[in-house]
Formats: C-alpha cells, sequence, structure tokens
C-alpha cells in the first residue's frame, strides 16, 4: 500500500511562548472595538483621515474592526488614554501559533472482527475510528444525505482531492482575502478528510459522514494565525449557514473577542468543536475551555484510554474547561499530501465530533443546538474520571440499529425552520471559486416556529443584525488564567 506521507515539519508546533518570536508572514495588528455603530463609524473616518488606514476586517458580531499598521504605530496607539476616553478600546494583535505537532507514520493495517458495515473503499481496512465509536451501526442506516454543514476552520482544504472534492461546497481565504481556500500546510485538509471523506466510492479512506464541508481558511501555510482572522471566519460560515464548526486549533491565551463570537456562534444555533489541546496539562486552551465551545481529548487505539499528550480538566456548557468528549485520535488514516497518511493529535478527535454532531443535526434538523449538545453528552460513553474522560466517548450511534425517533416538529413540517434551504448544489463545490450562498429560509417566510429562540419544538434563529454584543476594555487588559 502506497501511502503518501506529508512531513511534520509542516505543521507548527503549538507553542506557549511570546508571540513576538513568530516572524515568517508576520505583521502587527490593530484591533479596535467601539461601543456601537456610530462610534465605530466615527472611529473608521478618524483612522482614515488622521492615519490613513483601512480596515481588514469589520467584525459585526462585536463593533470592532482591525487593522494592519505599523508596530510603532500600533504601540502609540494602543497607549494613547484619549482614544478609549472616547470609547474606543484599542489593543495589538500578533501572530500566534495554533496548531499542535503532527505525528505522521504508517502502523501495520489492522481490521476488527464483526463489523456492522463495510464500506468499499480500499484503505478502510486501516481505519479503527469509525467502529471504535459505533459509526458502522449508525451507516447501516444512513451514511448522511448532505442534508447538514460542517465549516471547518484551519489551513483550507485540498480542494480537487478525488476523495474529499465531492463533498465540498464553496468556502473562503481569510489569510489572503480571496474565494480560494487552497491547503498549503495539510492540516485542514486531514480534519477534513478524517470527517467527511466520500465513502464507498471505491478509492482511499471512508469519512465519518456524508455532509457537506465548507473550507475556511484562517491558519497561514505555517500554522499561525490571527484573532481576528478567526473571528470573521467564524462569522462567515454562520452567516453562509454552517451547522456544526470545526475549530482543530488553539492557544494559551484568552480573547474576550474570541469568546465573545463564538457565544454568538452558539446563540445562533451553531454547535462548536475545538481541540482541547496537545500539552499534557491543566492550563486553558482555548476556544475550547469557553462554555460556549465543545472541547474534545484524543483517545488511544484501544478506544478506552486517553492519550498521554491530552490537555485535560472536565468543561460544559456550564463550567470553563478543556475536555468534554474523547474520540479517536491515534494513528488516524486520513488525506494527507495529495494521498493518505497516519495522523495523531487531538485535530483528528475533534474531526470525529465534529462530524458526529453534523450528522445528529442531518437526523434532527428542527432541533436546537443546545438540545443536540445535550443528546450528545448523555449518550456518550462514561469512561472514568470526568477530568481526563469529559463526559466520555463520543457515541456515533446513540439510537442503535432502529435509528432515532425524533418528536421536534414546527406547525408546517414541510420545512425546517431556522435552517437554509439544504437542497444540493454539488456543482458549486468546483475549486471553491463559486460562493455558495445557500439561501436560508426565514421563519417568517417557512413557517411558523412553536416558541422562539432556544427550544426542543423548534429553532428560530435570530435576525443576524441584531445589535452586536459589547466587549468592555475591562476584559480586553485583565490577565490570563493560569489554568484550573
Amino acid at each position: 500500500m502506497q501511502l503518501a506521507l506529508l512531513p511534520a515539519a509542516a505543521l507548527i508546533a503549538l507553542s506557549s511562548g511570546s508571540p513576538q518570536s513568530v516572524t515568517v508572514g508576520a505583521s502587527t495588528r490593530l484591533l479596535v472595538t467601539t461601543e456601537d455603530t456610530a462610534s465605530q463609524r466615527a472611529w473608521l473616518d478618524h483612522a482614515r483621515r488622521g492615519w490613513g488606514i483601512t480596515p481588514r476586517h469589520r467584525l459585526r458580531s462585536t463593533n470592532a474592526s482591525s487593522f494592519v499598521v505599523p508596530e510603532e504605530l500600533a504601540r502609540s496607539l494602543a497607549a494613547d488614554p484619549s482614544l478609549q476616553d472616547r470609547g474606543w478600546c484599542v489593543s495589538v494583535l500578533r501572530p500566534v501559533p495554533m496548531l499542535e505537532k503532527a505525528s505522521f507514520h504508517s502502523p501495520a493495517a489492522r481490521r476488527a472482527e464483526g463489523r456492522s458495515y463495510v464500506p468499499n473503499d480500499p484503505l478502510y481496512s486501516d481505519q479503527w475510528g469509525p467502529a471504535c465509536i459505533d459509526l458502522e451501526t449508525t451507516w447501516t442506516i444512513s451514511r448522511g444525505r448532505r442534508r447538514a454543514t460542517l465549516a471547518v476552520l484551519d489551513t483550507g482544504a485540498e480542494l480537487d482531492h478525488p476523495d474529499l472534492a465531492d463533498n465540498l461546497v464553496a468556502g473562503y481565504d481569510f489569510v489572503n482575502l480571496d474565494d480560494h481556500p487552497y491547503d498549503d500546510n495539510g492540516h485542514g485538509t486531514a480534519v477534513s478528510g478524517v470527517a467527511a471523506a466520500v465513502i464507498d466510492n471505491g478509492i482511499g479512506i471512508a469519512g465519518c459522514v456524508q455532509e457537506w464541508i465548507m473550507p475556511v481558511k484562517v491558519l497561514s501555510a505555517w500554522g499561525i494565525g490571527y484573532v481576528d482572522d478567526i473571528v470573521i471566519g467564524i462569522e462567515w460560515a454562520v452567516e453562509e449557514g454552517a451547522d456544526v464548526l470545526a475549530l482543530p486549533f488553539g492557544m494559551g491565551t484568552p480573547s474576550p473577542i474570541l469568546e465573545s463570537v463564538c457565544r454568538w456562534a452558539s446563540e445562533e444555533g451553531a454547535l462548536l468543536i475545538a481541540v482541547a489541546g496537545a500539552s499534557g496539562t491543566d492550563h486553558f486552551m482555548y476556544p475550547a475551555a469557553y462554555t460556549s465551545v465543545s472541547g474534545i481529548a484524543a483517545l488511544m487505539t484501544d478506544c478506552e484510554t486517553p492519550a498521554p499528550f491530552n490537555n485535560f480538566g472536565f468543561g460544559d456548557h456550564q463550567v470553563m474547561g478543556n475536555v468534554e468528549f474523547l474520540a479517536p485520535g491515534v494513528d488516524i488514516l486520513t488525506i494527507v499530501g495529495g494521498g493518505y497518511g497516519y495522523y495523531s493529535g487531538t485535530a483528528s478527535a475533534c474531526a470525529f465530533v465534529a462530524a458526529v454532531a453534523a450528522g445528529y443535526r442531518d437526523a434532527a434538523p428542527s432541533a436546537s443546538a443546545a438540545t443536540i449538545r445535550h443528546h450528545m453528552q448523555t449518550h456518550a460513553d462514561d469512561l472514568g474520571d470526568p477530568e481526563h474522560h469529559g463526559y466520555g466517548r463520543i457515541d456515533g450511534a446513540p439510537c442503535g440499529r432502529s435509528g432515532c425517533r425524533h418528536s421536534e416538529k414546527a406547525t408546517n413540517s414541510g420545512c425546517r425552520p431556522g435552517n437554509r434551504d439544504t437542497r444540493a448544489t454539488s456543482w458549486r463545490h468546483l475549486f471553491g471559486r463559486l460562493r455558495a450562498r445557500r439561501r436560508r429560509r426565514s421563519a417568517s417566510s417557512c413557517c411558523r416556529c412553536e416558541a422562539q429562540g432556544v427550544s426542543v419544538g423548534c429553532e428560530c434563529r435570530r435576525d443576524l443584525r441584531r445589535p452586536a454584543r459589547r466587549v468592555p476594555c475591562s476584559l480586553r487588559s485583565s490577565p490570563p488564567p493560569g489554568g484550573r
């Protein structure tokens, strides 16, 4: 069996050192958070007239704007007290390494006995992850119907890979600011391959679910990212109709604006899945530690033991912490470097859980995000100590062979309130050049909801243009916690 392996050097190690030490493709950015829209317009006018700078991103969910500026100007503006007196909270953004160190290798082939469903993908015999979380039982009922969209915010995707392309919809590149989010690192493709490589196509591997993958590039070729690129990527993915957001990256320093946009995305009905981190400590990893995000740690190949590199510390929708679920994360076969290779890390575990979440959304399109997250928690397989295991191992088949019977319904069963029109447009995946603004049917034009906001009956997404969440300056200057 021929495997094309991506060198481990292509992925950058997660670092707790000073971000200033990162110089590859680095630049200084200024983040300005204002009290309201009128104040933001005043700041933008002041910035253009006074310093001749224009925004890189407008972050609507938090009334913020980011700018690429010279280092000297950034420091000067951040230290100017007169700006804060006018309601303009100014801070400096620097690039941060976001990806854990990858481990690529080629272990011996393995095949489990007594499998429920075996796809015809030739490399499936080397995939232990799907059987571990009982996805094969789910596959006997459905392998996915492309009714849910999973946005992978990472380094992009290999858009023309034959084992991935048919499950891609158009994404965006917020690093280079174009609509061609091609993966120049390999990490985003590896995550996408675990989640949704095409199944039963007679080539390569089998992905967990057959749902749409939306590649959103927010990290550079070196695995380096800016918080403003990530924030705008989350906003864009939610507004484009993503049901689940995979965030397979992390940093050791909290960001109030990142926390705010994650909370906003969750309130809009999206499920957010992130890595718990791979430094083997209980120090918080962000965004996984936020209560609006599910943190994922990795399992060893025995399907029960947490990987020794996992960060630990229980966290869920009420308690900040790193670990909510466990999923396969060692010796995971996926799409790598134009071919296939094995990957170990919490990012692959994140891909499994994000795929399962997308499958839940497909099965229960009218259920709220809170309901789905609770369902995932109550059906996880308890493996022991919550500090290291969270709720336990994610269950890919919580309803068994009979399938799920969901009671959620709206007054008009002919449409799914709170979700966009998901009729397939498979031609839109072509190299990501066509922006797939897939139409979202509003609750008012589609059907009447039995309840507003988060509910079991149905889900009505609130208007994306509602007033932005304010991030106080006092939060921006608070020191990061040292851990649990």
